[in-house]
């Protein structure tokens, strides 16, 4: 499936908030990333995703699911989904892929989407442009767990995404035309 480059942008975010995110989820201050001037969050204005960095895959499978009170953080800009992510430290198990993450939108009434598409327009070219590579493979490490192949086209701002999906709902649309 093809769909737009989402191009996230570092965000700054107060000492008190740093902590507050890190505490809704359960993991520790120092474990959020400090690199690139922006202390490892990165937002994209377009699809109001967040990401935050982390600094392993341990931290990343131990993090709590938020719930409902992420939604009461104040932050300054309209987050509607936060992804957890890290190219960093992954396990022998995740050895062939490129980055791992895990996404959270109570906001959408999702506590955690066991794999979710939309989140990777926005994390495919961070991490191309971290990693230095157009064709990334991603494992999402939620309770059912998944993986996407990503391919960043610059030139036409596009990321393709490619994996096996599963129904999860089957139905029929009725529309009244009066």
């Amino acid at each position: 499936m093809s769909f737009p480059q989402n191009e996230p942008q570092i965000v700054h975010f107060s000492t008190d908030l740093r902590e507050q995110i890190a505490q809704i989820f359960g993991i520790e201050e120092i474990d959020i990333l400090r690199d690139e001037g922006g202390g490892g969050f990165l937002y994209c204005s377009r699809t109001k995703k967040l990401v935050v960095l982390v600094k392993s895959e341990a931290v990343l499978r131990s993090a709590h699911i938020p719930g409902p009170d992420i939604m009461k953080l104040p932050f300054p800009c309209d987050v509607r989904g936060v992804s957890l992510a890290t190219s960093l430290l992954l396990s022998t198990e995740l050895v062939d892929f490129d980055f791992a993450s895990r996404y959270f939108s109570q906001w959408n009434g999702l506590d955690e989407d066991p794999v979710n598409g939309s989140s990777h327009t926005v994390m495919a070219p961070l991490f191309a442009k971290r990693l230095g590579k157009q064709t990334l493979k991603a494992a999402i490490v939620s309770e059912r767990g998944g993986m996407i192949m990503l391919e960043n086209d610059n030139e036409l701002h596009r990321v393709l995404l490619k994996g096996r999906a599963c129904s999860v709902l089957k139905g029929t649309f009725m529309f009244n035309n009066t």
